[in-house]
């Protein structure tokens, strides 16, 4: 397989942020006494907290606005001890020494994944950062991987995307790339359900993965 780059989800991929954010979520809820199903919340995983939110309003009765900040202050309390994924930046070095391009593409917001991306040492990484915005559909839909593909003038064949959540998948699926799942806690239940393409980065080696997708795509060549 020919391959041309690596795209990155942000949370739940690079950083598992979706454990702890959802950790949260059910934290809160729990205090203020709202009653939640913990797998309806979960199906939400990876949209950017819009469907969260709702949900968890109307269960409630209580203002989206409020719901996020008492989240936020939980989440900023385990923010110092998120890392980074095992294996993601060797993969990122990979793609580096065989000079394929990089690209994260996210469902949140611009200012907190720069945040981020500082925090982790990896503001640097990428050749291409797209996120959340108020004129591109959000994932499942795959407008955020077609605006990161005409960003960096490449065609969707020869590119593997890195997705931990169902939403992730669909999007990358969707704009042509050959997406692997990388499930975290959170999201491991479903994936494993639709998705028979997994991969433990820092289990199994660039190489070895690369092989491994052409197979399931048949790319090889």
């Amino acid at each position: 397989m020919k391959l041309e780059a690596m795209f990155f989800d942000f949370d739940g991929v690079v950083a598992d942020t979706e454990t702890a954010w959802m950790n949260c979520v059910c934290e809160y809820c729990e205090d203020e006494g709202i009653p939640i199903d913990r797998e309806q919340l979960l199906s939400y995983a990876g949209d950017g907290d819009v469907k969260m939110l709702r949900y968890v309003s109307g269960c409630g009765q209580v203002e989206e606005e409020e719901i996020l900040a008492g989240v936020k202050e939980r989440f900023e309390r385990l923010a110092g001890r998120i890392s980074v994924r095992p294996g993601v930046r060797e993969y990122i070095r990979f793609a580096k020494r065989r000079r394929l391009r990089l690209a994260l593409v996210s469902n949140s917001r611009k200012g907190y994944i720069d945040r981020w991306l500082e925090r982790l040492g990896l503001r640097d990484s990428f050749d291409c950062v797209v996120t959340r915005s108020a004129d591109v559909p959000m994932k499942p839909a795959p407008d955020l991987y077609l605006l990161a593909l005409r960003k960096l003038a490449l065609e969707p064949g020869r590119i593997v995307a890195f997705e931990d959540s169902v939403m992730g998948m669909q999007a990358a699926s969707a704009a042509g790339l050959c997406a692997v799942a990388y499930p975290n806690e959170v999201t491991k239940k479903e994936i494993d359900a639709r998705y028979p393409l997994q991969a433990d980065l820092g289990k199994i080696l660039p190489e070895e993965l690369v092989t491994k997708v052409a197979g399931f795509y048949g790319l090889e060549g």
